[in-house]
């Protein structure tokens, strides 16, 4: 009888572990297995649950019926490190869950591209990998770009092209720097920035900015749709909103304003300020205004050493000696500035050592006839106003020579009451002896009757 309720109780205790939950150590389990140890204050070096423990995976897959069955990795098999791996059956892949002490990866099905944390114990880093090669990470506060050529790239297909050879390129912004495939050393900063580049040397910051340039080189374009449809032009600087938009194929431009050069065609020209040179299609011109004037307060052209002023042009501050005006050159003269004053002697005499010359440029595109002085002989007698440079070439300041001229006008003017005087004289005494003359011829008259 106590046999037959024995097998009772074992039958039953089984039916209920079947068909109910399972505990160790516990009277009541809170799940299908529920596994507690003794004292969870004090465990001991025994108290947990061993996972198969396998050295390789399988040689034949799992099925569908060990979908997400676990086991522990002991070495390294290829790509995967030790580590717990459960079986996809979806993908019939053994999917990693973390590596062994601090080093854990989140990894995807064909495990060429995941997340890692730390490579080595305490490294301290997180690495991003894709197609099996780390290309970013993050490591004591820095993002670190590795493995594209010193390039970094951010933004929406941002060099989406570059080989990611030894390239050196920064491209910021959704597809800056698209085209480019083997340019090297270009900065693109905004939304299609240098989009078709295949160049070297380029910098465009703004949105469009040299969107469309090509095969030109070593430009600078700053600012919204600056240099925008230039295609081939080379060692432009274009500065300001629009600036040189236009210009299809122009080099050697310096563009500084918003809209400066926006629709300049040439090559060589130096535009500064608001709208300036906007319409202008020629080369080699200097456009300084702010506005879009075709005769602006400065203009020149550096083909042919010409420089044209619209308008009055001072230079130097009150008290420093000169004003320049296009028009007229005034000096300031006032007694309240000056002092030791000193009349210049002699003025004539150093006159006399000075001469005029015609005469022609050695080295200059102008070889029409000049007329002038030398300045060695101004020199030799009004050293004041010759200046020598460092090169030692002389130069006269022609305004003050007017002093110079002044005083022998003086001279001369003494000189000639002087004679008039002495002719006043001679003339009395020719009066007076012409008079005896007479006198006498009437004399000697009478005495002949």
């Amino acid at each position: 009888m106590m046999k037959k309720i024995g097998c009772f109780i074992f039958l039953f205790n089984v039916f209920n572990f079947v068909t109910a939950q399972v505990g160790v150590n516990t009277t009541s389990p809170k799940a299908s297995l529920d596994i507690q140890i003794n004292d969870a204050t004090n465990p001991t070096n025994e108290d947990g649950i061993l996972i198969p423990r396998i050295d390789t995976f399988p040689s034949s897959n799992p099925t569908a019926d060990q979908n997400a069955m676990l086991v522990y990795l002991t070495t390294v098999v290829g790509t995967n490190n030790p580590g717990f791996y459960y079986w996809d059956n979806a993908t019939t892949t053994w999917i990693g869950l973390q590596k062994t002490g601090t080093i854990s990866k989140i990894i995807d099905a064909d495990l060429d591209t995941q997340i890692q944390v730390e490579a080595s114990a305490d490294e301290d880093i997180i690495r991003f990998k894709t197609t099996g090669i780390e290309f970013f990470n993050m490591n004591n506060g820095r993002i670190n770009v590795a493995n594209t050529g010193h390039s970094t790239f951010l933004g929406l297909n941002a060099g989406a092209n570059d080989d990611l050879t030894t390239n050196s390129n920064t491209a910021v912004g959704s597809h800056a720097l698209y085209l480019n495939v083997n340019g090297i050393q270009n900065v693109a900063l905004g939304r299609t920035a240098l989009y078709s580049n295949t160049s070297n040397g380029n910098t465009a910051v703004g949105t469009f900015a040299s969107r469309l340039l090509t095969t030109g080189a070593f430009n600078t374009s700053i600012g919204i749709a600056t240099l925008e449809f230039n295609v081939s032009g080379s060692y432009n600087t274009a500065l300001g909103a629009n600036a040189g938009k236009n210009n299809p194929n122009g080099s050697n431009n310096t563009l500084l304003g918003f809209y400066a050069g926006e629709n300049s065609t040439g090559s060589g020209n130096v535009f500064v300020g608001y709208s300036s040179g906007r319409n202008e299609t020629g080369s080699n011109k200097l456009y300084i205004d702010n506005s879009n004037t075709t005769s602006p307060l400065i203009y020149g052209e550096f083909d042919n050493d010409y420089l044209q002023i619209n308008g009055n042009f001072d230079v130097g501050v009150s008290g420093d000696g000169t004003v320049a005006r296009s028009n007229a050159w005034n000096t300031f003269s006032d007694r309240r500035w000056k002092t030791n004053f000193k009349k210049i002697d002699n003025a004539l005499d150093k006159l006399n050592q000075i001469n005029g010359y015609y005469y022609k440029w050695k080295d200059k595109k102008d070889q029409s006839l000049q007329i002038g002085v030398i300045a060695q002989e101004i020199e030799a007698v009004l050293p004041e106003i010759v200046s020598t440079d460092k090169n030692g070439y002389k130069s006269v300041d022609y305004s003050k020579i007017s002093a110079l001229l002044i005083q022998v006008a003086k001279e001369q003017q003494s000189i000639i009451e002087n004679q008039e005087t002495k002719i006043e004289e001679l003339s009395n005494k020719y009066t007076n002896l012409a008079k005896e003359i007479e006198n006498m011829k009437q004399l000697l008259s009478s005495k002949k009757e």
